[in-house]
């Protein structure tokens, strides 16, 4: 039933506003009966950072310009008035401002997947109701599993297109000189110009702006690229919680699987010309498991930091001595918000509660796998389970 009174609650740093952020707001209008849409541009959200150092004040007047002349569309400063960084505070604020009409809180498939991790998902739900919209990749399952969660009506999947645009692509865009016509309101786009953002301040870009470089200029299939954003967005948040840098791992996760869609003979062919020492067991499965090392061996020629591309050369085995970043991406790959295999959630959570005890168990359910199939375990992963039950004797 339509929320003929609801209010709907569209969040982010808006970094730039592109036209996702429209669409998705328009959907949620159009299917809930919503009197209207509040744009509510971050002060500084508490997964991840600003990138760019883009100020509040400038991305405040960038949403005001995406929503102008639409009159369904609002913008509110509440967090950035009042420096609020977790969306339960911002709903009971804005609950209090509109005095307890209804809110529904509106975001894309990957906050739905990532939502147990979310600060006080709980309380999130008493105050609105979640619609998620979905994104390049999705596999329907999986959204209908995490929604059933939170309880009956309490999540609405919209009926939208999936558009594959993100703030992160608009910036790579910009800042290696491509057009973003039609994928930003022309208002956007001209304020960019006028004021210069996303543009490298010298030679050197960031190493995330870097990455997102590399992997749209690689062309890589949508459903691997939503992987690989999913693996990103998930390794950061796994190297807040365990002290790596959320930087490192973002990248780490934009690149790691650089190679996944070479063919046997080219994944090869990259080993050979890196000086990559293949063992047998790499070369009979080398899609699977060497498009690692050779993706690798790529982001180091890139200039990448050392500890970025040793986390990607170790994402499909494991390993003895693996550090904590190494750790993060290996099981971010298997958890991210795309993945539905059964018990991901499980393992989602307990990679919350201790990463190393999640690697584990994902070694474990690995080796068990190709003993199903007759197939010969990495010995790799067999030093890597000898190691953590050192530690455990």
């Amino acid at each position: 039933m339509p929320d003929r009174q609801a209010i709907g609650v569209l969040g982010g740093s808006f970094n730039p506003p592109h036209v996702a952020h429209l669409a998705i707001a328009s959907d949620a209008c159009a299917q809930l009966g919503l009197e209207r849409v509040l744009f509510v541009p971050a002060a500084a959200p508490p997964h991840k950072d600003i990138a760019d150092d883009v100020p509040a004040a400038v991305r405040l007047e960038m949403t005001r310009l995406a929503v102008k002349g639409d009159e369904r569309f609002a913008v509110s400063e509440a967090e950035i008035e009042l420096g609020l960084r977790f969306t339960s505070d911002t709903l009971a604020e804005l609950a209090r401002r509109h005095h307890g009409r209804p809110l529904v809180f509106i975001g894309g498939s990957d906050t739905l997947l990532q939502f147990g991790a979310w600060h006080e998902p709980e309380t999130i739900v008493e105050l609105a109701r979640l619609a998620v919209a979905p994104r390049p990749g999705d596999d329907p399952r999986a959204i209908e599993r995490a929604a059933a969660r939170w309880g009956e009506g309490r999540v609405v999947v919209l009926s939208s297109a999936a558009l594959g645009i993100s703030s992160s692509m608009i910036r790579c865009r910009v800042s290696a000189g491509r057009p973003i016509r039609y994928l930003v309101p022309p208002a956007i786009e001209r304020f960019i110009a006028e004021h210069g953002l996303y543009r490298p301040t010298s030679a050197l870009m960031s190493e995330r702006q870097r990455a997102e470089r590399m992997i749209m200029e690689r062309g890589l299939s949508d459903r691997l690229e939503a992987h690989c954003r999913g693996t990103a967005l998930q390794a950061e948040l796994l190297a807040r919680r365990w002290g790596a840098s959320p930087d490192d791992a973002a990248v780490a996760g934009l690149l790691h699987d650089l190679c996944r869609e070479l063919t046997r003979e080219e994944v090869l062919a990259q080993a050979r010309k890196h000086g990559l020492e293949v063992d047998p067991i790499e070369e009979e499965y080398a899609v699977q498991l060497l498009h690692a090392r050779v993706a690798a061996a790529q982001v180091a020629e890139a200039g990448f930091a050392p500890a970025i591309a040793e986390a990607i050369g170790r994402h499909t085995l494991a390993g003895p001595g693996m550090s904590v970043l190494d750790t993060c991406l290996f099981v971010a790959d298997a958890t991210e918000p795309g993945r539905t295999w059964d018990g991901v959630d499980e393992m989602r959570r307990l990679a919350t509660e201790s990463l190393d005890d999640a690697a584990l168990a994902l070694v474990e359910r690995d080796l068990e796998r190709l003993r199903v199939r007759g197939r010969r375990p990495h010995p790799l992963m067999l030093a890597y389970l000898e190691e953590r039950r050192g530690r455990q004797e």
